[in-house]
């Protein structure tokens, strides 16, 4: 890159354009009138172009300017690369516009699908230029892949994201049991952690914030889980309680996929916190214009949903 730098030297766009515009003129009085400058600094910027270069790009006669071989030869270049730096600034400037732009947000497969799509949807209509990726990857991955780069937002828990992320909470999940629908556990008034502890779990893996959580809370009651079966999707546990093959802690807006025919949801306040869910971006790098309309509708999407379930 360096060396490419030095060869340009101290070519200016203003050289480029007053050379462009004479040529096309064919006359120094009339390039000053569409420069809006006089004869003279016109004709001193092609001059100290043409020392810059080193060779002469224009022959000026009495009645008109005509190029000279080198200035036939280089003006083909200067048009371009007038034309290819106006489409780059016009592009960048469109971004600071929001007319344009793209915006990668990664997530769980499980907020991908039930929680983000209507606040895309609603985010598309405010934005219609705006592209947004939705990248869904395994829960634990999220955090990783905005550290990477390899999504700009990402849609989590915030626990450990230390020094290289920020976390904006946008909500609250309660932690839900689940039990085949004829399960003993549903019976009882009220649960305790034995009572759970007595029947096969199936457990998501220790990457999944919802599991950490529930082991961390049934640890400080001195219970240990043991899960009979350990699973990756949230989806996955709920399809294994409906076979009967035991029962499962999930995300409370796992709630949407359960079968209420064939499965029991329990709330565990008193035994689970909640859990935040976060957004999450880069703590030492600029959101581009277009991830900061995606930031910033989320927060207030995500606002007006809490207060309405407040008000239910």
């Amino acid at each position: 890159m360096a060396s490419v730098l030095s060869d340009i030297g101290n070519v200016t766009i203003k050289q480029l354009r007053a050379f462009v515009v004479v040529a096309q003129e064919k006359t120094f009085t009339g390039a000053a009138n569409i420069l809006h400058v006089t004869q003279g600094a016109v004709s001193l910027v092609v001059n100290e172009l043409e020392k810059e270069l080193g060779v002469r790009l224009l022959d000026r006669t009495s009645r008109a300017v005509e190029l000279t071989g080198a200035g036939a030869e280089f003006h083909p270049a200067a048009v371009r690369l007038l034309h290819e730096l106006n489409a780059a600034i016009a592009h960048t400037r469109a971004l600071s516009d929001l007319r344009r732009g793209c915006v990668s947000v990664a997530a769980s497969p499980l907020l991908s699908a039930l929680m983000l799509p209507s606040i895309i949807a609603a985010y598309q209509r405010n934005y219609p230029d705006i592209s947004v990726v939705l990248r869904d990857v395994a829960s634990g991955e999220v955090r990783k892949m905005v550290e990477d780069g390899g999504a700009e937002l990402g849609v989590g828990s915030p626990d450990g994201t230390g020094d290289l992320l920020s976390a904006e909470v946008i909500r609250q999940d309660d932690v839900l049991l689940i039990a085949p629908r004829d399960h003993v556990l549903c019976r009882y008034p009220k649960l305790s952690w034995s009572d759970i502890a007595g029947f096969p779990l199936i457990a998501l893996t220790m990457k999944n914030a919802t599991r950490v959580l529930v082991d961390e809370c049934a640890d400080k009651e001195g219970v240990r889980l043991t899960p009979q079966f350990e699973v990756s999707q949230v989806g996955t546990a709920v399809g294994m309680v409906a076979a009967g093959s035991g029962i499962a802690f999930v995300p409370g807006y796992a709630s949407k996929i359960a079968d209420t025919s064939r499965v029991a949801i329990r709330r565990l306040d008193h035994l689970v916190t909640s859990r935040p869910i976060a957004l999450l971006y880069r703590r030492n790098r600029s959101l581009s214009p277009a991830a900061q309309t995606v930031r910033d509708f989320v927060l207030d999407w995500t606002r007006s949903e809490n207060k309405l379930d407040r008000l239910r």
